[in-house]
């Protein structure tokens, strides 16, 4: 094997150990399940969160994923592409496949349309046109249903962010950040600071914040979902479309800590987010 940077890594190559966790680009990461890390996913039907000790004190395997909505070889699961550990490693979709969060929602994911926490998700993904609606994430399924969701418009290629409560949806403008480019790779983030009533979001080096303020909801939402609506999955990214991670923290991002995890992830995935 070729040696590097006196990690013994090839050039191509990803460790777990051979670069900082997320946690040190910001200490209240809970989740980071990340398709070029072997630690995450090498094969199976799981795709593992890398987080020792999620900073919210759930169970690192609490925020596992399964390939598909469940834990049996479907013909919903991502097609994994590459070798583990590989900075180009990814996960190929062909527009009815998506990930789940294999347990329950944990208290920190409930609580963020239910008690309104401050909160960090984050994806990395390459984009593929659609004339659909497409969902980056979600915790619902449709318009009226409570939780949260990450959705692209195929009427103009952007990405809206969306909370339902009980009473109302609150949505960030239309034209907040550029339109997405068919076959460009992103690290789309939001982040929302109930103290301030602001959703922040990132599409690699664009930013663009928001006043918002999310409306409270009793009820439980679905379980998290990766690539398509949660409930009955649906409006699943389009054919070709790719994930290579997802990443979540229990805060509300600024500038700053935006461009530290641009910076890492542009490290893990070979400098790909321009």
């Amino acid at each position: 094997m070729l040696l590097t940077l006196g990690r013994g890594l090839s050039p191509n190559a990803n460790s777990f150990f051979g670069f900082p966790s997320l946690q040190t680009v910001s200490p209240s990461c809970v989740f980071d399940v990340d398709a070029t890390v072997a630690a995450s996913f090498a094969n199976g039907q799981i795709f593992a969160n890398l987080i020792g000790t999620p900073a919210d004190g759930a169970a690192k395997t609490a925020y596992d994923f399964t390939l598909g909505t469940g834990v049996g070889v479907s013909t919903d699961d991502p097609s994994f592409i590459g070798a583990p550990s590989l900075r180009n490693a990814y996960f190929l979709l062909d527009g009815g496949d998506c990930f789940k969060l294999a347990g329950s929602n944990t208290a920190f994911l409930s609580d963020i349309p239910k008690n309104l926490s401050a909160t960090t998700l984050a994806v990395a993904f390459t984009y593929r046109d659609s004339p659909s609606t497409q969902i980056l994430y979600a915790t619902n399924s449709t318009t009226g249903a409570v939780g949260i969701r990450a959705s692209i418009s195929g009427a103009g290629d952007y990405i809206q962010f969306v909370q339902r409560g009980d009473t109302a949806q609150v949505v960030t403008p239309a034209a907040a950040l550029p339109t997405l480019v068919d076959g460009k790779a992103y690290v789309y983030v939001a982040a929302y600071d109930p103290a301030l009533g602001v959703l922040r979001q990132w599409l690699n080096a664009a930013s663009a914040e928001s006043a918002l303020t999310f409306n409270p909801t009793t009820t439980d939402t679905n379980r998290l979902t990766l690539g398509a609506a949660s409930g009955t999955a649906s409006f699943f990214l389009q054919t070709n479309s790719a994930i290579r991670g997802f990443y979540g923290f229990k805060t509300a991002f600024d500038n700053a800590a935006a461009a530290r995890l641009l910076a890492a992830l542009n490290f893990r995935h070979g400098g790909i987010y321009a």
